[in-house]
């Protein structure tokens, strides 16, 4: 994973060596760095959302511009996200290192997971209005799973490795927007509001628990620094 990862950001690398020496250049990359809150929502009476997590995700951003004001979008981001739930049931069995612990009805277990995120989206913008260009932006944004961490209120279950709960693959929508303010000729500092919500189904079906599909949604305050 550490080898594909060192690639990828090689990769954006030499695009921005390759970009600097056009003079009008269609790639555009940048550094994102963005607070979130992000929740779990199951779809079955025996279990709810629990509670919201603060999260953050960082990392590299491209901008590909195959018109003036529309550009494809990609990114390789790091995002520490997850959520609580809560589960209902005489015996609930969950894994937890390993092993299968047995809670009882009412139990809250937190997740805490950690996705390697590729987004694929479109960006629509405005011409610029003085310093200030403002966008629109919609697409897909496919995960994968480097970790998963998990804290309950039963059992004393704290920040156990639960990765055999959660899903190796993630992916959902994403739209939001927000604004460009250019500080220089090639420096662009970025603010938008994006909330994503999922597809597919976080966590696994454990053998003698409910079957449910639990999806994860996020508000993300984006800030980028382009250049």
């Amino acid at each position: 994973m550490k080898k594909y990862i060192f690639v990828t950001i090689l990769l954006f690398a030499v695009i921005a060596a390759f970009s600097q020496n056009e003079s009008k250049s269609k790639v555009r990359l940048g550094i994102i760095a963005s607070p979130q809150l992000t929740w779990l929502k199951p779809n079955i009476n025996a279990a709810e959302n629990d509670g919201t997590k603060l999260g953050f995700k960082f990392g590299l951003n491209m901008d590909y511009y195959f018109l003036e004001n529309y550009s494809f979008s990609t990114a390789l981001l790091i995002n520490n996200s997850g959520g609580t739930i809560r589960y209902y049931g005489v015996d609930i069995p969950f894994i937890a290192d390993d092993s299968t612990c047995h809670f009882t009805n009412g139990v809250s277990v937190t997740y805490k997971i950690q996705y390697i995120e590729i987004p694929v989206t479109i960006k629509l913008k405005t011409n610029q209005i003085g310093y200030y260009t403002f966008y629109g932006q919609f697409g897909l944004h496919p995960m994968i799973n480097i970790s998963a961490k998990g804290n309950a209120n039963q059992q004393s279950v704290k920040n156990a490795n639960i990765s055999r709960e959660v899903n190796y693959f993630n992916v959902g929508y994403q739209i939001g927007g927000g604004l460009e303010y250019e500080i220089g000729n090639s420096f662009t500092l970025s603010a938008g509001l994006i909330y994503s919500n999922g597809f597919t189904d976080v966590t696994t079906n454990t053998p003698g628990r409910k079957n449910d599909k639990t999806i994860l949604n996020s508000v993300t305050l984006q800030i980028g620094f382009l250049f």
